[in-house]
């Protein structure tokens, strides 16, 4: 069935911070995945998303969340429609009525570190209430580093995999920061389970990811250092 949602961009907020940084995707059904960054004395920080309606008639679209992965003693909630949520829920109460081709900009998802640093994944979900399967995902990772750090590690590391999509396998080349240790690529997949790890004994190179046994779908893999993920990229696996 045609997917008539469509994520036109996000803006991305943490607290203090005056400047406001957006992207626009064209989405499909194989989701999304935005990095959102704040240090550790940030009181919280938020993920602004824009729903458009390209169908040809009007949408009730409704929104869920689910935290794949938490930090200890942190806590997120979300706004939809015209209610803002608590933390432990998890259905928008209200739903967004989006005429054809016009588009909504009630949500906001918002993260509070409580003084925890590390990165907590949550997948926002978008979808016709009166058709279920109409539907587009949106996974936020919300990485907190202590206090004193400029800029997260992974705007000087890089991290690429090719093909994507990939078959039977994937060279993902990656760079490491400097003074970078204990650095590893982990592949997870959509429920934000680990499916393989690969450790990395040079600071730059190239490691071949084989796919062939690896369901079709969409993972992520990320470049984790000392413990930390610094940067995350998609891959699609199609057989």
């Amino acid at each position: 069935m045609k997917k008539t949602l469509l994520l036109l961009s996000a803006i991305i907020i943490s607290a203090g911070a005056s400047a406001q940084n957006s992207v626009a995707s064209s989405f499909s059904t194989i989701g999304y995945v935005q990095d959102i960054w704040g240090v550790i004395t940030d009181t919280y920080m938020i993920s602004h998303f824009k729903v458009k309606n390209n169908a040809n008639g009007t949408k009730v679209v409704r929104c869920s969340k689910q935290v794949l992965s938490a930090v200890g003693l942190t806590s997120n909630d979300f706004c939809w429609g015209m209610g803002c949520y608590d933390t432990l829920t998890i259905v928008s109460g209200y739903d967004a009525t989006i005429p054809p081709g016009a588009s909504d900009s009630t949500f906001k998802g918002t993260y509070y570190p409580n003084s925890q640093y590390g990165t907590t994944w949550v997948r926002y979900r978008f979808y016709d209430k009166n058709n279920t399967t109409d539907s587009m995902s949106v996974v936020v990772a919300y990485h907190v580093t202590p206090t004193g750090i400029a800029k997260p590690v992974s705007q000087q590391a890089e991290l690429n995999a090719s093909p994507n999509p990939a078959n039977g396998m994937a060279a993902i080349g990656y760079k490491l920061a400097p003074g970078s240790t204990n650095a590893s690529i982990v592949i997870s997949n959509m429920l934000g389970e680990k499916v393989e790890e690969i450790g990395l004994q040079e600071t730059q190179s190239t490691v071949i990811l084989m796919t062939g046994h690896y369901k079709a779908g969409v993972y992520f893999y990320s470049l984790v250092v000392d413990g930390k993920t610094s940067a995350t990229r998609k891959l699609v696996v199609a057989h």
